[in-house]
Parts: C-alpha cells; structure tokens; sequence
C-alpha cells in the first residue's frame, strides 16, 4: 500500500476535489473510493454520492480557486497526509492556510475514510 497511496492521494487532491466537473468527478472516485467511503468534517458524510457533493460545496465556496499540493504526500502504512494550498490559478498563493486530506486505505476496496 505505501507505493500506491502516495499518488492516490494527489489523484485525490487533483481529480476529485480539484474537479469542477461533478461527471469527471464521480468517474474518479468510482475508480478510487469503496462504495462506502466516509467523509469526516464537521458531520460525518457516507458514500461516494455524499462525498462528490460535499466537494460541489466546498468548490462553490472559492469560484476560480484551485487546490495545489504542497509537498509529496506523507504514507505510513494505511495511513497518507497530503498538504495542500488553495490560490487563484495562475496567481501567486493569496491564503497561507494549508489544509490537509488523511486518507485511511482498506485493502483491496481503495479509501474508505477521509478527513479534511
């Protein structure tokens, strides 16, 4: 798993909650996530449905802004961390406000929890 969750998590980053196109979008969590992934935020979300909706709001938050990968993705055992930064694309970073994505990784099913 830790030769495979390092890119896993900046397909995250990228594909899923970079991806304003709801259709590309559920294409790559169907490719990436178990049917019953769980997002943990401030309520607890489940399945891929709720997390591709989850991330329709946090993009509808920041129009023209988009997620960058601060560093390589951080793996130990099941567990990644990948940093990330969010700016105007094309622009010099205008937040310092870095976030992170844990994804927990369940053998042979893909992801099946994420915090932010």
């Amino acid at each position: 798993m830790k030769d495979t969750l390092g890119p896993l998590m900046q397909r995250n980053l990228l594909e899923v909650f970079g991806q304003r196109d709801s259709a590309r979008r559920a294409i790559v969590i169907a490719e990436i996530y178990a049917t019953d992934c769980t997002f943990y935020e401030a309520e607890e979300r489940v399945g891929r449905d709720a997390l591709s909706s989850k991330v329709d709001a946090i993009l509808k938050e920041g129009p023209g802004f988009v997620f960058r990968a601060t560093g390589p993705a951080q793996v130990n055992h099941d567990l990644g961390r990948q940093k990330w930064s969010s700016d105007r694309l094309g622009t010099p970073p205008v937040t310092h406000r870095y976030g992170r994505r844990d994804l927990r990784e369940r053998e042979n099913s893909g992801p099946v929890h994420l915090s932010r």
